[in-house]
């Protein structure tokens, strides 16, 4: 029978040792897969309101569109910046009978407004931070937005025999912010998914010829799942 001598083990357990502390921190360190460019598909619903006060304008909606980003991987962490264009009809209108005294043609008149909107375009560039366990990202993402509001305000005076409408409509750029956050996760290499919620807040003017609205307040949630493809 052989016998390891006290002076063997200690020499063998000196030079596994540096290998045996290395060995957890490898395992811990992710590979890179998250690093470089991506382009993307998503779709989803989104609800909010527009305007303010006691009555504002309830919105909701789908919508679907495309991404794109890059992004770099460095440990667990992984950073990145994102731009997306997407399309629907996030709507709502409010109607109501309106308290009017004057007559219409020497005759008595009811009044009724109604009012459509509409956020048909959606467009954002923002910042991507997460932490990735292995396949999976988790994340958070902020920055500038962009929508097409429309508008389209109608008023009827109706009486005996007769009826007549006037309206006025328009449509502008608003500037905001959104904020969010989501997951993803690899199912293969270069083939990602995706779920996230993000938060829309527009404040802005309006203006389109003679319609003239200031300080529009737009804000509503958009609920998104999407597919990515890396394409590095």
């Amino acid at each position: 029978m052989y016998r390891l001598s006290s002076k063997a083990v200690s020499t063998a357990v000196a030079c596994c040792l540096p290998m045996l502390v290395a060995a957890p921190a490898n395992a811990q360190a992710p590979a890179p897969i998250w690093n470089g460019i991506y382009v993307g598909l998503h779709g989803g619903g989104a609800w909010g309101d527009a305007g303010s006060g006691n009555s504002p304008i309830e919105l909701d909606g789908e919508l679907g569109g495309f991404h794109a980003g890059y992004q770099f991987h460095s440990g667990h962490f992984v950073f990145g910046v994102e731009g997306e264009a997407t399309f629907g009809n996030v709507a709502g209108n409010f109607s109501d009978d309106l308290s009017l005294d004057p007559m219409l043609f020497g005759e008595p008149a009811s009044y009724s407004g109604r009012v459509d909107v509409s956020a048909d375009v959606l467009a954002s560039i923002k910042g991507r931070v997460g932490y990735a366990f292995g396949p999976m990202l988790v994340y958070a993402t902020g920055g500038v937005a962009w929508t097409w509001f429309d508008v389209d305000a109608s008023v009827t005076a109706a009486g005996s025999g007769f009826s007549s409408t006037e309206g006025l409509s328009g449509g502008d750029v608003l500037t905001g912010w959104t904020v969010g956050g989501g997951a993803e996760m690899k199912f293969t290499q270069s083939i990602s998914g995706r779920i996230d919620v993000s938060h829309y807040d527009f404040s802005d003017d309006l203006t389109d010829g003679n319609l003239q609205i200031n300080d529009v307040d737009v804000d509503f949630t958009v609920v998104r799942v999407g597919l990515s493809f890396q394409l590095n």
